[in-house]
């Protein structure tokens, strides 16, 4: 038997099964809004390379997911490729297998970047604070947020991250006594 299960991924969710609607990604995805943010996109590539431009949904979704999940370049692009609500995310319409070669190279994200500018990154934050009010997210000043969607960096105080924080200070203050 073959380690390659390629049967599995024709079956995979949501391609060909059932759609987990309440995946972060799934809902995510009906939040961002997608059309306004390619139009704009688009308006920053010369008219004559057009065709070869990759899309806003696809570069943006995995600029989106780096910053959710903190992760860089090369990371996000495996992600992509081990996730398929992610890839629903990133608007494929069908499960991409990593093959040879990667749906885009890790350094066109950082081109990407220095080419939007921080112009576009306002317009696309003007644009999702525009659907967030729309859906009734936004009220006046206050959020109303689903905290599924977002990470919580919060530190417990039963948490062996904050014990090894004290462990290190500790460390530190007795070698700093020492050496006076």
């Amino acid at each position: 038997m073959s380690n390659k299960q390629l049967p599995i991924i024709k079956d995979l969710a949501p391609y060909s099964g059932e759609i987990d609607q309440n995946n972060r990604w799934i809902r995510l995805s009906e939040l961002v809004p997608w059309e306004e943010m390619e139009r704009i996109y688009r308006t920053h590539f010369d008219e004559r390379k057009q065709a070869v431009v990759k899309r806003c949904r696809l570069v943006m979704g995995l600029m989106l997911g780096q910053m959710l999940i903190s992760m860089s370049d090369r990371p996000i692009l495996e992600y992509f490729h081990e996730n398929p609500y992610f890839q629903y995310f990133c608007g494929q319409d069908s499960f991409v297998v990593k093959a040879d070669q990667a749906i885009i190279h890790h350094s066109l994200l950082s081109k990407r970047r220095k080419r939007l500018g921080k112009a576009y990154v306002a317009q696309f934050e003007r644009e999702v604070l525009e659907v967030l009010k729309k859906k009734g997210l936004v009220k006046g000043k206050k959020l109303i947020l689903d905290a599924t969607v977002f990470p919580a960096n919060i530190t417990y105080p039963n948490d062996v991250k904050l014990l090894n924080t004290v462990r290190e200070y500790l460390c530190k203050t007795i070698l700093m006594v020492k050496k006076h």
